[in-house]
C-alpha cells in the first residue's frame, strides 16, 4: 500500500506551520476582544462558532454542507451567542 500524502512528514510540518501562524494572528485578536468589551468578544465567539459548525457539517456529511444547513447553523450560533454573551449589554 502506498503511503498517503497527508501522512507524509512534509504535510505534517506544513499543518503545524499553519496552526502556529493562525495562533499568532488570532491569539492577539481574541485577547484584544476580551480586553475591549463584551460585544466584541461575543462577535468573535459567534464567528468562531459559525466556522466550527461549518467544519463539523463538512466532517459529518463528508462533503460541503448545503446552504440551508450552513444558514441554520449560523443563525443558531448567533442566537445563542447573543442570548448568553450579551445579555447584560442590551
Amino acid at each position: 500500500m502506498a503511503p498517503s500524502v497527508a501522512n507524509s512528514p512534509g504535510a505534517k510540518r506544513s499543518n503545524l506551520t499553519l496552526r502556529i501562524l493562525s495562533s499568532l494572528v488570532l491569539g492577539p485578536l481574541i485577547l484584544a476582544a476580551v480586553y475591549v468589551g463584551q460585544w466584541e468578544f461575543a462577535v468573535i465567539v459567534g464567528l468562531l462558532g459559525v466556522l466550527g459548525a461549518d467544519e463539523w457539517l463538512r466532517l459529518v456529511l463528508r462533503r460541503p454542507a448545503p446552504g440551508w444547513a450552513r444558514a441554520s447553523a449560523a443563525i443558531a450560533v448567533v442566537a445563542v451567542t447573543i442570548a448568553t454573551g450579551c445579555a447584560g449589554a442590551v
